[in-house]
This record gives structure tokens, sequence and C-alpha cells, in this order.
């Protein structure tokens, strides 16, 4: 499947669940249970082990989302979003766990996810959460100009 680098995140993802859907349609089901079911196995399995062997010669990675801001426009579905942004918040944990995961011929890797997530959206996403206070949420202060003019060309 040809996937633009110009999509954004959402039409990227909505297209590979688009294509799995319909390869299981013609099986004869399209479940939900099993469209997260064949993305978890086979897509997120191969992103790790791709991923693993593209990174052999470190044993820390960090990846930083951000921009998810653009996602809210007037109008949209703000518990849909939400509840996206609270699955990647609580995804990060397992994203840990799956990638120490490696075979014998590879050190693990440490993976570190943040979000960056604009505090009125964070405050929107929270109203969604179950359990609020398990969010591990760090407010950055961007007081100090030059921490954010070097955050900005890193």
């Amino acid at each position: 499947m040809n996937i633009s680098n110009e999509e954004d995140l959402s039409a990227r993802l909505q297209r590979i669940v688009d294509q799995i859907a319909g390869e299981l349609k013609k099986n004869g089901s399209s479940d939900h249970d099993e469209i997260a079911h064949v993305l978890r196995m086979d897509h997120l399995n191969r992103f790790r082990v791709l991923t693993v062997e593209a990174l052999e010669d470190y044993t820390r990675v960090a990846v930083l989302i951000d921009n998810l801001d653009e996602s809210w426009e007037r109008g949209a579905d703000y518990e849909m979003v939400s509840k996206f942004i609270l699955s990647l918040l609580t995804t990060a944990g397992k994203v840990k766990k799956e990638f120490a995961k490696t075979s014998s011929s590879h050190e693990p890797l440490n993976v570190t996810l943040a979000l960056f997530l604009q505090t009125d959206l964070y405050d929107v996403v929270r109203t969604y959460a179950r359990e609020q206070d398990k969010i591990g949420a760090r407010t950055v202060n961007w007081d100090d100009e030059q921490l954010l003019v070097k955050v900005q060309n890193s």
C-alpha cells in the first residue's frame, strides 16, 4: 500500500484500517476486534522488527509526537480524538515493553514515547479518561525563551 508522508497520522491510520477491513470482508468478516488483532499482530509486530533492525547501533530511542492539535478542527469529534490520544498515552508503556523484546542478536531497545499537547486540549482529553489521575502528564512551561528556541531547532 502506498501511503504518502504528506498525509497526517489519522489519514494514514484510517487507510491501513480500511485496507485490513477490506481484506477481512473478503474472508467474510470485519469485526472491530479482528481488525485490532490484525493491526497488532501483523503491522505493529513487523514495524517493531524492522525498527529494531534499523536501530541496531542504538540502545535508546525517543519518539516525540507533536502537532496533535491539527486534528482539533471546529466541529471535530472531540470524544473520538480524545480517546485516540488516551490510547496513545496508555500504549506508551506497552510500546516500551514490546521494543524490549528483541532477538538474541540485538540488545534490548529502550524506547521513550512523549506526546506534546496544549493545556486546553489536554483538559478536554482528561474529561474522557476513566482514571484521570493515572495519565502521568507533566506540564512544560516555555518561559525560558532560549530553551524554547533550542527545542524548536532540534
